[in-house]
């Protein structure tokens, strides 16, 4: 009689092609992590250009629009002086402390940081780092360009950013309060 063998397991066929196939799924989820990661850099790089952006602007521009006047005696040295607070009016340095008329908040751009002084204990403190190169100017009577580039802003944007301030406090007394 004829006995019949059963074939046990892979043939070598069989598993070149298995192995083949785990190859190319190793190979994709490889590429598949390495965009992610770059992807995940590139969002942390952006986010932290976005937070000195933010900050600067929302610093500087509250001391701006409640300012009374500018002066830039630098490209990177800007004065705000207070004037025209209200009694019960509640304006804040760009430190947080309460002001009253005639005190005054400097910002300056040193060593890749904005710098604010409001006169307090303690000097100037800084409030926004890893910036590339800051410049500021008035915008005719009523206006302050801030030109501010963070380090690690996309090569699309290198120029940097325009950031335009009204001085609300003088416009209103120039305008409104005559």
């Amino acid at each position: 009689m004829k006995s019949h063998r059963h074939q046990r397991g892979f043939s070598l066929i069989e598993l070149m092609i298995s192995m083949v196939l785990g190859l190319v799924i190793v190979l994709g989820t490889a590429s598949f992590y390495s965009t992610l990661r770059g992807t995940i850099l590139e969002a942390n790089r952006l986010e932290r250009a976005q937070e000195s952006l933010r900050t600067v602007a929302q610093i500087m521009g509250r001391s701006l629009h409640q300012g009374e006047t500018v002066t830039v005696t630098t490209p990177q040295s800007l004065t705000v002086t207070y004037g025209s607070i209200q009694s019960g009016d509640r304006v804040l340095s760009c430190l947080g402390r309460s002001r009253v008329n005639g005190e005054s908040d400097t910002f300056t751009f040193e060593n890749n940081n904005v710098l604010c002084n409001d006169g307090g204990v303690g000097g100037a403190q800084v409030i926004a780092t890893n910036i590339a190169s800051l410049s500021m100017s008035t915008n005719g009577s009523y206006g302050v360009n801030i030109l501010l580039t963070p380090m690690e802003l996309p090569s699309a944007l290198s120029g940097g950013i325009t950031l335009r301030f009204a001085l609300r406090q003088k416009y209103i007394k120039d305008h409104i309060q005559s």
